[in-house]
């Protein structure tokens, strides 16, 4: 029987689908097979076997006859399909590099090697095999056969007498035990050898399943945690898949957005070669502002600001305003950034944190573009970016251009105002160093 182990610490071992001096001979090896290498139910070691989802393994022959019964596992009823079986390889090549005692081992051979040394062995050199002694028909190790015949052999003795003596005047010899009596010794010997080995077959088969639960244990745990890793990754995957169907819905609402807007950008192009009087979508964050007649405004003392109609930038709803300072000779004019109560205010996040960017474009030079920014979680007044209650007046800002520097902006008594959400941070710092640079250049020109 496969994997069982004697008194002796050795396991006997039956081989199948090797070679023909292997298959089927009951083989001992001084160390243990692992489990997974001998069929679960006939306890053979084949040379390929089927591994099953519930664990248990089957050698080509038992697997066979489980698919053409009813493919279940007949050790726990588990069902199964022959994708879900998995066939491991035993190669004879590994096989005989394993240790093994010789064959002849019950008549006394000590021979221990590798199993394809004990082949070699076994039929060329070993002189433990067993023989027919021709005189008495008894079973003899070969090695004993001529000390038997001269000591033991009661036929051999019986010869010798009768040559002696002749038949009339043989000498009386005491009795001798009936070969019948002799075959039932030696068959009472082997049934309580056989009686032991079941024994120690029994404990063997005990241990295995001990040691086959604690393994079917820890593969199970292997199992549940390769499964939850899997999950994880699914998730992962999921999340991953979530984020790009948003960024698409993103990307596709800005090209919604823009071609919404295309027809007041085509009709301002050249920058305003004919301005448009209403806000447009560049992107879902970027709006632009035409701001007509801003000359004739900022000379009439009775207009302090110009408000833009209200739009919707990244989801909330907000409002550019022009103001003039007129309180210097030379006429400050300043943008402001306000937040107005919107539809969509209950699905946004508040308070409002997303970096802004307020323009003055220029005509023909991007690089003479005036730049105004805000972060809102750095401003002096928070309450101005939280859940706007009312439509009210209330902004952050500051002064973007003189009136003395205004004339290159303007184009056909316009000017562009851009408001746009930069949501990248470091993008926000590298452009904030590029105002503070502008603006120290500036002074000191």
């Amino acid at each position: 029987m496969a994997t069982a182990a004697t008194k002796n610490g050795t396991f006997s071992i039956t081989l199948s689908g090797f070679s023909h001096e292997l298959n089927w001979r009951p083989t001992e090896f001084t160390s243990a097979i692992p489990l997974d290498r001998c069929c679960s139910l006939c306890c053979v070691i084949p040379n390929k076997s089927r591994g099953l989802v519930c664990s248990h393994v089957f050698c080509e022959t038992c697997y066979d006859r489980m698919v053409k019964s009813s493919s279940v596992c007949p050790l726990d009823n588990t069902p199964f399909t022959k994708s879900q079986a998995n066939t491991v390889d035993f190669s004879q090549l590994q096989l005989l590099t394993r240790e093994v005692h010789c064959w002849n081992r019950s008549n006394g051979c000590t021979f221990v090697g590798r199993l394809l040394d004990a082949l070699a062995h076994f039929h060329e050199t070993c002189d433990y095999h067993i023989v027919t002694c021709s005189k008495c028909k008894g079973t003899v190790v070969q090695r004993d056969i001529l000390d038997h015949q001269k000591r033991q052999c009661t036929g051999c003795r019986a010869s010798l007498e009768d040559n002696h003596f002749g038949a009339s005047t043989r000498r009386p010899s005491p009795a001798v035990p009936h070969p019948r009596v002799n075959d039932i010794l030696e068959t009472t010997k082997k049934i309580e050898t056989l009686m032991n080995h079941l024994a120690d077959n029994q404990a063997s088969i005990q241990d295995s399943l001990n040691n086959f639960t604690a393994t079917s244990q820890e593969s199970l745990h292997d199992v549940a945690s390769s499964i939850a890793n899997q999950a994880s990754q699914i998730t992962e995957l999921c999340q991953k898949q979530e984020m790009f169907n948003s960024a698409s819905k993103t990307t596709m609402t800005n090209i919604e957005i823009s071609l919404e807007g295309l027809p007041a950008l085509l009709h301002n192009q050249c920058r305003l070669r004919n301005v448009a009087p209403q806000t447009f979508h560049l992107s879902a964050d970027k709006v632009c502002w035409p701001v007509e007649n801003i000359m004739g405004r900022m000379e009439n003392e009775n207009a302090p600001k110009i408000l833009s109609e209200p739009f919707i930038l990244g989801g909330y709803r907000a409002r550019l305003t022009v103001k003039f300072d007129r309180t210097e000779p030379d006429v400050q004019i300043s943008s402001y950034f306000s937040l107005r109560p919107g539809s969509n205010d209950d699905g946004l996040d508040w308070p409002f944190v997303i970096p802004v960017k307020m323009s003055l474009a220029h005509p023909t030079d991007r690089k003479k573009e005036k730049r105004r920014l805000i972060d809102p979680v750095a401003s002096n007044f928070p309450e101005i970016f939280q859940r706007p209650s009312q439509d009210v007046d209330h902004g952050e800002g500051g002064s973007l251009v003189k009136r003395s520097d205004m004339d290159e902006y303007v184009t056909e008594g316009s000017i562009l105002l851009c408001v746009e959400l930069l949501r990248d941070r470091d993008l926000y710092a590298a452009q904030y160093m590029e105002v503070v640079v502008d603006a120290f250049a500036e002074m000191l020109s």
